[in-house]
């Protein structure tokens, strides 16, 4: 912002001119679209440093360290959600504008149960094996963030659902309901932190952040209804999540019975952690042959393995 500023009065002051704004038609719905974006962004911003801000003042620096080793390192399962969201938006506004609403819905409804379901199984890794990854990545030093990485790998479901929602509902022309999402997530993550920090801690930010992202996400949910039609995944969510505790139970059964090289011990958990889980999205029909059918039709290439397992 102070470039831009200062760029207007350099501008200015070699290109003598006068702005003419105009507040009608295209122009004033791109600057109201603007403006709602920033206030989205900023409120983005502000969520993203509220908890360690307070880490600060109510904690110590080592807490903040180790807050801000699990933070970062929680954050790389969004990857696949930003990229799908960065994608989904031109396509969206496309169908929207030629009046697609109904190939809308479907696609974003099955977007969000794939994304779903593609999630738990990083999150499954992380959660089974914090303090590992926190070793392999910071040291022996930073073991004692483990707990709280655990909990924001939990997290990063339901930010990654609550993404894709706000992204949908900005690229049908509503920003504003984009901005809302965000803007009671940060009203809420700033309460929270206020209240679990003195008491917990890392975990408490980490728990803060995670209950703010389900926040975002039955926000995102309402509004994805309201304007789209789309009913949110919650019966593949309730399966995903079952799956992931019976089957976080048993990574921990396994690992607890061998007793063998590290590196043998992880490659059969997770081995056998996958299996389990996939297994269990078969019982649980998690995907059937509608959903399957769905990605044909849109050219996406179903690996031989998922059409056996889910056809």
């Amino acid at each position: 912002m102070v470039q831009t500023v200062f760029l207007y009065y350099i501008f200015s002051r070699l290109i003598p001119f006068k702005p003419q704004l105009k507040f009608g038609g295209p122009e004033n719905l791109a600057l109201k679209f603007g403006l709602v974006s920033f206030v989205s962004t900023l409120t983005g911003y502000i969520m993203s440093y509220a908890d360690t801000i307070l880490l600060t003042g109510m904690k110590s620096l080592v807490d903040v360290g180790l807050y801000q080793a699990a933070l970062p390192t929680s954050q790389l399962l969004l990857v696949f959600a930003t990229s799908v969201a960065v994608v989904m938006m031109p396509i969206f506004s496309e169908m929207w504008a030629k009046g697609d609403r109904a190939n809308i819905s479907g696609g974003l409804g099955l977007a969000l149960k794939i994304m779903l379901i593609l999630m738990i199984g990083p999150v499954l890794v992380v959660a089974t094996w914090p303090d590992l990854i926190i070793t392999m990545l910071f040291g022996a030093k930073f073991v004692s963030a483990a707990g709280a990485l655990q909990i924001l790998a939990f997290g990063a479901v339901f930010y990654s659902l609550a993404l894709i929602g706000s992204s949908s509902l900005s690229a049908i022309g509503k920003p504003g309901a984009a901005t809302t999402i965000w803007v009671i997530a940060g009203v809420s993550n700033l309460i929270l932190n206020i209240l679990l920090i003195p008491v917990f801690g890392i975990k408490g930010a980490a728990s803060a952040a995670v209950l703010t992202y389900i926040i975002g996400f039955l926000v995102s949910a309402y509004y994805l209804k309201k304007f789209i039609g789309v009913q949110a995944p919650f019966a593949t969510l309730l399966k995903a999540i079952v799956a992931g505790i019976v089957t976080i139970l048993v990574a921990g059964m396994i690992k607890n019975y061998l007793i063998m090289n590290l590196w043998v011990e992880t490659a059969i958990t997770i081995t056998a952690t996958f299996a389990s889980y996939l297994l269990l999205l078969k019982f649980f029909h998690a995907l059937n042959q509608k959903d399957l059918a769905a990605l044909d039709s849109m050219g996406i290439k179903i690996p031989n393995i998922a059409r056996k397992l889910f056809g």
